[in-house]
């Protein structure tokens, strides 16, 4: 009986160390108390936000109902003005990050005022005189790939992402009170007179590369503060634009088109990723990790 106790007893303390065993190679994954991977893993996505705001709130926390006027400072947006950013972990140490924008814009002006033509004795309407459109459009891409190290919570990161980008801007007017013989009469218009109908920048095209360096601090399992900076260059060129008027001669409207000057920039130095479109591209983010 004693023999087969022991050998009960050396079982038991096999299958202990076999357990003890496991538990020492998961312990090589950083997890909560719950056992929740704090860090991102091989084919986990992530999401990363501005975040300014965050930090503003924690600021403002100590007078919650009211803004103290502390603001969170940092050099931009998420990485790239107006654009979405996110990663896919190919390995626990190794990402591919991408950048995607789509934004559109369009505001609409009216101006009011005492009808112009009117003539009688009684105070003319006030009516509609114009209406202003203001549209613009922009795209953005980018991609890149980031290495990481670190220790413990804190993660470190370096890589390189290549950026591209397009814009316009319009704006067009439409008048109620035309150019005639009769605006002329009733003090509208004078010979010589010219307003703008129509107003379009050329489209602008932007490329540029840069390498990143950044930090990542998880405050909690699969979410991260983190700040990053680099070193970029970039090209940026805008085509003619179009101006559109018409002028009154005194007998008729003559309607011109003027064709406008084009530009180009290049850049390079600190987060200078591109110019125009993109901005400054260093930046204080939220990430959260799935």
């Amino acid at each position: 009986m004693k023999i087969k106790s022991f050998k009960v007893a050396v079982l038991a303390l096999l299958i202990a160390n076999g357990v003890f065993a496991q538990e020492e190679v998961k312990s090589d994954v950083l997890q909560s108390k719950k056992g929740v991977p704090i860090l991102p893993q091989q084919g986990d996505y992530a999401l990363g936000f501005d975040a300014a705001p965050v930090i503003n709130f924690g600021l403002n926390a100590v007078n919650i109902m009211n803004d103290t006027g502390q603001e969170a400072e940092h050099p931009g947006y998420a990485g790239v003005n107006q654009t979405l950013f996110g990663k896919y972990f190919l390995k626990d140490d190794v990402a591919i990050r991408g950048r995607f924008g789509i934004n559109f814009s369009s505001v609409t002006n009216k101006t009011y005022g005492l009808d112009p033509l009117y003539t009688g004795t009684e105070t003319a309407d006030n009516i509609l005189l114009s209406t202003e459109n203001t549209g613009s459009s922009s795209y953005a891409l980018g991609a890149g790939i980031e290495k990481r190290r670190g220790y413990n919570r804190l993660q470190g990161y370096y890589g390189g992402e290549l950026l591209l980008g397009i814009g316009t801007n319009k704006t067009s007017t439409k008048y109620e009170i035309d150019y005639t013989s009769e605006a002329e009469d009733a003090g509208y218009v004078e010979v010589g007179d010219t307003r703008t109908l129509v107003s379009k920048t050329g489209n602008s095209f932007m490329l540029g590369a840069r390498g990143f360096i950044g930090v990542e601090y998880f405050v909690a399992p699969k979410i991260s503060v983190g700040g990053e900076f680099g070193w970029g260059l970039g090209y940026s060129r805008t085509g003619r634009g179009k101006t559109e008027a018409e002028t009154w001669s005194g007998t008729e409207k003559i309607t011109t088109d003027v064709k406008g000057d084009s530009s180009s920039e290049f850049v390079t130095g600190a987060d200078q990723g591109a110019p125009s479109l993109f901005g400054g591209n260093a930046f204080l983010s939220l990430n959260f990790h799935f």
